[in-house]
């Protein structure tokens, strides 16, 4: 929901940046980036499962195509996509992974690589609290948060060593940590979640609409990331390859 949105809203627009082409969403899940671009984009859409867990579709169409593979061995031929996303996906796989991950993503990618995850201490901090607080409750975190737990967050100066030296690299901090412990705890109880998928719905909305729900849902998406300013949650890596 609004957790979602907070992700792919502040991804698409680095995508919309390279003129539309061919794009592979690695670790998409069951609703990837696709449904949050035009038609323009052909979307391939890469994950160990597209196993439904109730995650909101964009307003848009889906992948137009979905493979089942692993970002450590992609089933692609080098510089088979313009633009290569992982959107949340080094938290998921062991650290020792994680450089071999970002290798397969550049060598399947020829123009812009964008890696874009939680970063540092104080995030992983943050989700360690969220899942002590379910616990707490009785309640089992979700398969994405364990995950989270099992594996820890990368540094931002990994994904600097990792990327730098392969082209022009942008870090962009991206969601207040504080803001995104509260959208979750928001989130976790009934009527925070059913308020939460109104306000998403309506960000989503900016796709197609016009006027002043054109204008509310800008604002809706904005809002989702929290205040501007440090700790920050997750580091979006922007990388133009070298030619």
């Amino acid at each position: 929901m609004l957790h979602q949105v907070a992700r792919f809203s502040s991804v698409v627009p680095f995508i919309q940046e390279v003129a539309p082409g061919e794009l592979l969403d690695v670790g998409s899940g069951s609703e990837g980036v696709a449904s949050w671009l035009g038609p323009e984009w052909r979307v391939t859409a890469v994950d160990v499962s597209f196993a439904a867990i109730g995650a909101m579709a964009g307003p848009l169409a889906p992948a137009n195509r979905k493979v089942i593979g692993d970002v450590r061995d992609l089933p692609f031929e080098d510089d088979s996509f313009d633009v290569g996303l992982a959107l949340d996906v080094l938290e998921h796989i062991t650290a020792a992974d994680r450089a071999r991950a970002i290798d397969e993503l550049v060598r399947v990618t020829r123009r812009r690589v964008i890696v874009a995850c939680p970063t540092g201490q104080e995030a992983f901090a943050a989700d360690r609290r969220l899942a002590a607080r379910l616990r707490g409750r009785g309640m089992r975190p979700p398969s994405w948060l364990i995950e989270h737990e099992a594996n820890g967050f990368p540094e931002r100066e990994d994904l600097e060593a990792w990327l730098a030296e392969r082209g022009r690299l942008r870090l962009v901090a991206n969601e207040n940590v504080r803001w995104h412990e509260l959208l979750f705890r928001f989130e976790a109880r009934r009527p925070g979640s059913h308020l939460s998928r109104m306000v998403a719905e309506l960000v989503a909305a900016r796709v197609e609409a016009r006027g002043v729900v054109r204008r509310l849902s800008r604002i809706a998406a904005v809002a989702t990331q929290g205040p501007r300013r440090s700790p920050w949650y997750r580091t979006i890596a922007v990388l133009d390859l070298a030619g």
